[in-house]
């Protein structure tokens, strides 16, 4: 049994950091944090041992293998159709009548990455499909890196009103000490409240994990025989040649997991050690502001990115050719494999916790995930802007992905294909084209031709506002997924639009990723384009799930 003074003395170090401050009377004083800091020791140690607040200290939490859909997410699923019923047909236009549970589609959101920008972007279209009856119908609600912030936001503070939700982008991302805060809000696995009852979408969270064969093979010889081999060991053998990749770790208020091992979690466990598939020990639920860092932590990328962010920035000059000629030939003197060695090194370390899949199988021990003693996360923009991933896992059957694209380079003609192709790499499943026919070509920039004409701005990008793919499968893992079913994707970029002719949603210095700074115009500026961008989509998103409603119901009644 755990006292209060077993779990102060458990906080390493606190003395020292203690006196640090006691010998600056006078900076403690007039700092509120160092203050706030003196009752850390306090606090921490009771919240550890307050199983009224922490009713999940009583339990032990398993590992669940399998990648089936939890039964509280199928439950939802249900409950969620069932509510969204009268809301589909009205959106389709159609007597609730012919609408049969069973055909509503499963629809997912999902935003983007591309950090405050990105987030508000989010919600300009959420708060479109709520004043034109979708929101009610949607099953998920999912995005990357900095659309989590306000998805997060949604779901805690603002309970589930978009309204609220961007009220809050207004007022303060930093909450003030003023501010009257419920402790319930920092606990991931009570946003089941707002959902179990199927009254909103289910939030999927992501983040990612840096798999690095070459790093991960020496933890399993150590756990399997005591060996400590050196980098430079492997070069020439197995895991020495493999490339790296990112696993993606989904967060929901039910379960937290991964689909490559079929391992999964309750969210309330995160943050205790476990050993082959049980926890060990019984701590509260890790707070959701923790987890939150870790779905947006871009900082902790993979030198690759920062090339790529420098690359990107490199003039067209001769300059930036002699750049780009002098890394080409260091790359081919160092050999594929340390440059792959070299692009994934962290220079910022990502954050950790314990790993709750650590040797849940019998050895032989493989190297990677089941191994490692900790779980280190990241943005999951490091792999792919867009969530995709695990919209598309096995049973989770969801039929149209609306995708919100408000990135840096939604401008960029090549942007979509590249994320498509590399989710293509990944799951077996390839986006062709459907709508329009061809994809448009669009300046990169608002140009002066542009700014400030509606009419000229409407003829140029009326074509790309709004384009829908059929998810086909190209080989088994694909086909795992789609199943014969009619799934579509639905992509919405973030452009210029006619209701704001002088804003340009991608290029304007506001909109910087890494702009945190935002007046409340701004906030109104950057929401009403996203949301006239949806109003120039809402009629083919209608038309696109209406076909699919028409395709699900073919199929229930064998064809006829």
């Amino acid at each position: 049994m755990t006292t209060q003074d077993d779990a102060q003395g458990k906080i390493e170090g606190w003395d020292t950091f203690k006196h640090k401050f006691d010998s600056q009377p006078k900076l403690v004083k007039n700092i509120t944090l160092f203050n706030d800091a003196k009752e850390l020791k306090k606090s921490v140690a009771c919240d550890l041992v307050n199983k009224e607040a922490n009713p999940e200290l009583e339990r032990v939490a398993y590992v669940r293998q399998g990648n089936e859909l939890s039964e509280e997410e199928i439950k939802f699923v249900e409950i969620r159709k069932r509510k969204a019923r009268e809301s589909f047909a009205k959106f389709i236009g159609v007597d609730p009548s012919e609408v049969h549970e069973d055909d509503i589609p499963v629809i997912a959101v999902t935003g983007s990455g591309g950090g405050m920008r990105s987030n508000i972007d989010t919600f300009g279209y959420v708060r479109g499909m709520k004043k034109a009856g979708l929101w009610d119908c949607v099953t998920y609600f999912t995005g990357v890196s900095g659309a989590c912030w306000g998805i997060a936001t949604y779901y805690t503070v603002s309970s589930g009103s978009v309204d609220s939700t961007i009220e809050q982008f207004k007022r303060a991302y930093f909450f003030r000490k003023d501010e009257k805060l419920d402790p319930k809000d920092f606990k991931l696995s009570l946003q089941k409240k707002l959902v179990e009852t199927g009254e909103h979408p289910m939030p999927i969270y992501v983040a990612v994990r840096h798999e690095r064969p070459w790093k991960d093979v020496q933890e399993a010889q150590e756990i399997d025989n005591g060996i400590d081999e050196d980098l430079d060991e492997f070069d020439d053998k197995e895991h020495g040649n493999k490339k790296s990749w990112f696993q993606w770790v989904e967060f929901t208020p039910f379960e937290i997991g991964n689909d490559e091992i079929a391992a999964y979690i309750p969210s309330w466990a995160f943050g205790r050690s476990f050993d082959k598939g049980q926890s060990i020990d019984k701590v509260p639920e890790q707070n959701f502001g923790l987890e939150l860092g870790y779905m947006t932590n871009a900082q902790s990328a993979p030198t690759q990115r920062y090339v790529h962010l420098a690359d990107r920035e490199l003039p067209a000059n001769w300059l930036g050719k002699e750049i780009r000629q002098a890394s080409t030939n260091i790359g081919e003197r160092l050999g594929s494999h340390r440059i792959d060695e070299l692009e994934s090194h962290h220079p910022i370390h990502t954050g950790r916790d314990p790993n709750p899949f650590h040797l849940l199988r019998d050895p032989p021990y493989e190297p990677g995930i089941l191994t490692a003693d900790y779980l280190r996360l990241l943005d999951a923009g490091m792999d792919n802007n867009h969530p995709w991933y695990v919209l598309t896992r096995a049973n989770r059957n969801v039929d149209v992905i609306l995708t919100v694209d408000g990135s840096k380079e939604t401008m960029h003609n090549d942007f979509f294909d590249r994320m498509a192709n590399q989710f293509l790499s990944r799951r077996g499943i390839r986006f062709t084209l459907q709508s329009p026919p061809t994809r448009p070509s669009i300046p990169q920039t608002l140009t002066p031709e542009l700014r400030g004409k509606p009419d000229a701005i409407h003829e140029t990008f009326k074509d790309a506002y709004v384009q829908v793919y059929q998810c086909e499968p190209v080989d088994e893992r694909g086909e795992s997924v789609i199943q014969g079913r009619d799934v579509r994707l639905v992509y919405m970029p973030n452009l210029p639009c006619k209701k704001y002719p002088e804003f340009d949603p991608i290029n304007d210095k506001i909109c910087a990723t890494s702009n945190f700074v935002f007046s409340e115009n701004d906030i109104d500026t950057i929401v009403g384009c996203a949301e006239g961008c949806w109003e120039e989509s809402l009629e083919t998103v209608r038309e696109t799930l209406r076909s699919v409603w028409e395709s699900k119901k073919k199929n229930r009644m064998g064809g006829q």
